[in-house]
């Protein structure tokens, strides 16, 4: 199978990376072996705290002030594009309330997510928490503590119907992704929105786990409609439905423009010869090659296997690229958890222009983007998805100028 650019992996850096190349005319296959880190999404896109504190060799020093900007508003387009109602802008930040009650720093969150502009205060002073009974995912008690401790007056309640309490009988089914299914029939927010009239009170919003519909993405503004009051969302413990959704937006929107994505297959075999991979084969594939002139790795970290942990190194499975860790095991780690763990910066070594490197040479026509790049830490730097996503805008921009001079 050919064409113009294989990429491997299927998350959110390859969903963008991939739609850039579409949108620019360069047909792609996206290869993905199921699940990606969307699904565990809290609903917010962190760029980074502060891009000026970033040290040398972070994927986001690499590049210059007009692409930290341009790739900023491209990536609005792109989810605007695919459906997805995003809240922020290149060049401002806001904050959102994270699933622990702690208002923290966002480059884009999911419309109808808690949000401030201010970041010791959400801009209600009274609200109303609604919790399906025994859903144990989503902490009320913590955000009640939170938020009073911010001025916030505060009431909770729990609520069930019929169609909850046949999921009751099965714990396992107490889950955002299954709750979410309640909520896409109709009589079932009209019902949750009886509930919530009846114990609003003086409540300037209600707060709701993100749950509110898995195939309907409009259910909080419907609940606005019939309740005569605000209502947000707050991220729940994985699974998280509007991470699901961004993923299925996404794929949908790749491939209304042309692209192909293989679910459920994964590249276990490649040959590189001269500086360049001529060809990799997957799972699903293994007596058809695929070939394309440019390949890009976007595999994840260690959540997704990108890079492996063995007894004494780290190592990038598909081409043995060169890694970056630290060579004592025990300087993986730290004992203050709290404290960035040297291990997450872990990851696979590029040159300049984010082409991954075997033998510290630089694999001619293969790229490397998102988490499974070495020198950052998502968390401790609040780069997650500025790093996914980025990366993926540079390197489709480089593919696409090769193909114009070409």
């Amino acid at each position: 199978m050919k064409f113009d650019s294989v990429i491997i992996g299927g998350g959110l850096s390859a969903l963008m990376c991939g739609i850039a190349l579409q949108r620019n005319g360069i047909s792609s296959a996206i290869i993905s072996s199921g699940q990606s880190a969307l699904h565990f999404s809290s609903g917010a896109m962190f760029l980074a705290k502060d891009r000026a504190l970033l040290k040398e060799g972070h994927p986001l020093k690499g590049l210059s002030d007009k692409e930290f900007s341009s790739f900023q508003d491209e990536a609005l387009d792109i989810l605007q594009k695919a459906g997805i109602s995003m809240h922020g802008a290149s060049d401002s930040r806001h904050f959102i309330l994270s699933p622990m009650g702690k208002l923290i720093p966002a480059w884009l969150s999911l419309e109808g997510y808690l949000s401030s502009d201010d970041a010791t205060k959400i801009p209600y002073s009274n609200v109303l928490i609604a919790n399906a009974e025994n859903f144990l995912d989503f902490y009320t008690i913590f955000l009640i503590e939170s938020l009073s401790s911010m001025g916030t007056k505060c009431k909770s309640i729990e609520f069930s119907l019929p169609d909850i309490e046949k999921k009751r009988e099965n714990p396992t089914e107490m889950r955002s992704s299954n709750i979410a299914r309640i909520f896409d029939k109709e009589e079932n927010i009209m019902a949750l929105a009886e509930i919530l009239k009846r114990e609003k009170g003086e409540a300037q919003c209600i707060i709701l786990p993100a749950f509110l519909g898995f195939d309907t993405k409009n259910n909080a503004k419907r609940l606005e409609e019939l309740c005569g009051v605000d209502i947000k969302v707050v991220g729940t413990l994985p699974p998280s439905v509007p991470g699901i959704q961004m993923q299925q937006s996404l794929r949908k929107y790749y491939e209304s423009l042309g692209g192909e994505y293989l679910l459920g297959d994964q590249a276990v075999e490649a040959e590189i010869e001269n500086g360049k991979v001529n060809w990799i084969k997957t799972k699903n594939h293994t007596d058809i090659a695929f070939k394309a002139k440019n390949y890009i790795l976007a595999t994840g970290s260690f959540f997704s296997q990108g890079i492996v942990a063995l007894n004494g190194s780290v190592k990038e499975p598909l081409f043995g690229l060169d890694t970056a860790y630290c060579e004592k095991r025990g300087d993986w780690y730290t004992d203050n958890l709290l404290e960035g763990q040297p291990f997450e910066e872990f990851g696979v070594v590029t040159d300049a222009n984010l082409k991954g490197l075997k033998d510290r040479q630089s694999i001619d026509n293969l790229y490397v983007v998102g988490s499974i790049l070495a020198g950052h830490n998502a968390i401790k730097d609040g780069c997650g998805a500025g790093v996914a996503v980025l990366t993926a805008l540079k390197v489709a921009h480089s593919i696409s100028q090769e193909d114009e001079r070409e």
